[in-house]
């Protein structure tokens, strides 16, 4: 009976923690560990998030606060990390282009922010960058449309420039069985 009053009593200062720091709203879009929604319910056991799969997740407040909470609410744009590899026989003079194509490519998407691009590794399949732009609208459709057409002009553009992405292979040798 004790470790049960523990466990309310702990989710009534969780709930007043909530309602003191305010990290959040109903309506506001969180993050919570590997979980995200819209909170729809903040009660004093327990917030109600509506993910994104429809589903309702009920956290306990206790569980809640002993996370970090990321809060979409006020988010302006979204970071996007792409990192691209291709092939090591592509010739140099291809490389020292790519940076540029990739930064004409994303200037032109529309609710696109070039950042960056790099060659960044010399891998032992592949020759890697790391390419960094922003989308600067934090809708999550309008996000997902921005980064499909930069993917395919990316792709669109080094198929044109005969530059492959490469692919993992396996080699099996077989000994002659006589």
């Amino acid at each position: 009976m004790a470790f049960a009053l523990q466990n309310v009593i702990a989710d009534v200062f969780a709930s007043v923690t909530l309602y003191l720091d305010k990290p959040f709203e109903i309506g506001d879009s969180i993050k919570v560990g590997s979980d995200s929604g819209k909170v729809e319910r903040i009660g004093l056991r327990s917030t109600h998030i509506r993910t994104g799969l429809g589903n309702l997740l009920i956290i306990s407040n206790r569980e809640l606060v002993s996370q970090r909470i990321h809060n979409m609410k006020d988010m302006k744009e979204r970071r996007i990390v792409l990192n691209l590899g291709v092939e090591c026989n592509t010739p140099v003079a291809k490389l020292k282009k790519i940076p540029q194509w990739v930064e004409k490519i994303i200037s032109k998407v529309e609710n696109t922010r070039f950042n960056r691009a790099h060659l960044t590794t010399l891998g032992t399949y592949s020759w890697d960058y790391q390419i960094v732009y922003y989308i600067t609208t934090p809708a999550y459709t309008p996000f997902l449309d921005a980064q499909q057409e930069v993917n395919l002009m990316i792709l669109d553009k080094l198929e044109k420039e005969n530059i492959n992405i490469p692919y993992p292979t396996s080699t099996i040798l077989s000994a002659d069985n006589q």
